[in-house]
C-alpha cells in the first residue's frame, strides 16, 4: 500500500490528481484554497493558518499566489 499523504505544491491552475480529504498545516502562514462551487466554476478562499491546524474540505487546488504556508494533503 502506498503513502496516504503528500506534500502540496501550490499552483495557480489545474487540480490535484487526488483531492485530499484533509490538509494539515506544516508551517504557519496563509493558504489559498480552491474548491468547486457547484455551478461549474471554482471558489478561492484565503485562510490564515497556524502550524498543526487542519483544513477539512475537499480542495481541488492550493493557489501558489497568496499561499505562504507549507501544507500536507491526506486521503
Amino acid at each position: 500500500m502506498g503513502a496516504r499523504h503528500f506534500l502540496i505544491v501550490p499552483a495557480d491552475s489545474g487540480e490535484f490528481a487526488i483531492h485530499p480529504r484533509t490538509i494539515r498545516v506544516n508551517t504557519t502562514g496563509t493558504a489559498v484554497v480552491v474548491t468547486d462551487n457547484g455551478a461549474g466554476g471554482e471558489t478561492a478562499i484565503s485562510y490564515n493558518v497556524t502550524q498543526g491546524d487542519y483544513i477539512i474540505l475537499r480542495a481541488k487546488r492550493i493557489n501558489a499566489t497568496g499561499t505562504t504556508a507549507q501544507l500536507i494533503g491526506s486521503f
